[in-house]
């Protein structure tokens, strides 16, 4: 694999610094100086620039709210029950959010040497979403490599595991360097591969020059230029993120450059969960070298298996398995996981991780109705019962305080909407109006995003009404937080 491309900033003994135009076999075509000169390749050093920091923001430290607009946007999403769009609002604006965020800090921090693993449990509407796209935005301000997907019968069918990794890599998120750059999607990946393949020491990465579907992609992608405008290009790397209808075109790229090797097949038979996981431990590989805290893998909706037929329910719990193990410390058995006739000799990654780290969002349903039946058992993803995170109703005095948050915000952003959230203590009051309805039910009995609705409707209900009194939003916020718990 040559480690020269068009483009690439180069130095020679004699000329000094040049950039390269074309690579003739060992033959190198660069200009100095405005000048074209066939060196052999052997006289010629690339330069490498250094790669530049991750940002890591330290615990606690926020982002203002950037103006009206993005907290308009951020109070309808809570109107709507979805998760704010905004990271930072949406930590800011999480019920009990210090003690969240320093847990889950916690859990990416012990997770390179004790791996990190968390099946995220909550009845619907109790904030399991919330709790898992909290978690995405503590990991990207923490250095890591994301990406959020929702399991979905037909898009991303956990039965399938190719099209789990394809939105995997789709879904890519990564955190700003320190000199303001910004990777984005698979794409994004594949250019900074390209940019520190010398500097990271890619090539030798030990996963990396296991997996031939990425040591010969990237053998064809580095005897092209990057541009994103190629369409022959871009679907060479779409083959590589798992497009798997697209391998015909990468291999007319290796044709048309004259190289003599090909990449394997990737497969899209229901029997291939190991290689797709593989591949997964090969990008986690990619990223720490990189520079990046490593690769974050969020999983939501992953009950959708429980309404498969048998055969179907095996295969999703076999790259369930092969998840996990990837994310764990290897398990104490020499037994390995259940492996494809695929014909593919693949390293056992699965004794050697943890490799990258996996929330996965369930229901809990009737999971652990077995008071004897082993964790493990129970549910694939969890070694131990440490690895489970129930999402509970908050404290009343812990919503509260959040209301209390949100009205300041609004009456931050909104100064002039009435007197109803005009002043320190008509917000008091309608923050303890809902608390008092709030106490009075128990458990999950009315879904918690019906309670952060109520607290926007307040805001919302200002927006239209702008000359409604103090006496006039308790009232509206009294009936409908009665309404709430009745209904």
């Amino acid at each position: 694999m040559s480690e020269f491309e068009a483009k690439t900033r180069v130095r020679h003994p004699d000329f000094g610094e040049g950039v390269v135009v074309a690579v003739l076999g060992d033959i190198v075509r660069a200009n100095f100086l405005g000048e074209e000169f066939d060196v052999d390749r052997s006289e010629l050093q690339p330069i490498v620039d250094p790669i530049a920091a991750v940002q890591a923001l330290p615990n606690g430290e926020r982002k203002a709210f950037q103006g009206r607009a993005a907290f308009h946007r951020t109070f309808e999403a809570i109107n709507l029950g979805v998760v704010p769009p905004d990271p930072d609002q949406l930590i800011d604006l999480t019920i009990d959010s210090h003690r969240l965020v320093k847990h889950i800090d916690n859990d990416l921090k012990r997770a390179p040497k004790h791996g990190l693993c968390k099946g995220v449990f909550g009845y619907y509407g109790a904030g399991k979403s919330h709790y898992l796209r909290v978690a995405k935005s503590v990991a990207l301000r923490k250095g890591w490599v994301v990406a959020y997907v929702e399991f979905d019968p037909k898009a991303a069918d956990p039965a399938k595991p190719h099209l789990v990794y394809r939105n995997i890599t789709a879904a890519l998120e990564f955190p700003e360097r320190d000199d303001g750059s910004r990777a984005h999607g698979f794409l994004g990946l594949v250019r900074e591969v390209r940019e520190q393949w010398q500097k990271a020491g890619i090539r030798n990465l030990p996963y990396f020059s296991k997996n031939a579907w990425f040591k010969n992609g990237f053998a064809i992608l580095l005897a092209h230029t990057h541009d994103e405008t190629d369409e022959a290009y871009v679907a060479a790397c779409a083959w590589l993120g798992g497009e798997t209808q697209r391998v015909s075109l990468i291999n007319r790229l290796a044709r048309d450059s004259g190289l003599r090797i090909g990449v394997p097949r990737m497969p899209a038979t229901l029997e291939s969960a190991e290689i797709y996981c593989f591949h997964l431990v090969v990008i986690n590989e990619i990223v720490k070298a990189l520079g990046y805290s490593g690769l974050l893998l969020v999983l939501d909706e992953a009950e959708h298996v429980r309404g498969y037929n048998v055969r179907r329910q095996e295969r999703a719990t076999s790259f369930f398995d092969y998840l996990a193990r990837s994310a764990h410390l290897p398990l104490a058995t020499t037994q390995g996981p259940y492996k494809n006739a695929h014909g593919w000799e693949l390293p056992d990654y699965w004794f050697e991780g943890p490799h990258f780290g996996l929330y996965v969002g369930l229901t809990e349903g009737d999971i652990f109705s077995e008071p004897s039946e082993h964790i493990r058992d129970a549910c694939v993803f969890l070694h131990d019962k440490e690895d489970k995170v129930r999402v509970r109703t908050p404290k009343p005095e812990d919503y509260e305080h959040w209301c209390r948050q949100l009205f300041d915000a609004f009456h931050h952003h909104y100064p002039d909407a009435s007197e109803g959230l005009a002043s320190p203590a008509s917000r008091r009051q309608m923050a303890r109006i809902l608390k008092k309805e709030f106490e009075t039910v128990h458990g999950d009995e009315v879904p918690l995003r019906l309670w952060t609705k109520l607290a926007g409707l307040a805001c919302s209900y200002l927006v239209v009404r702008s000359e409604a009194t103090k006496g006039q939003l308790a009232k509206v916020l009294e009936t409908a937080a009665r309404q709430t718990v009745g209904y």
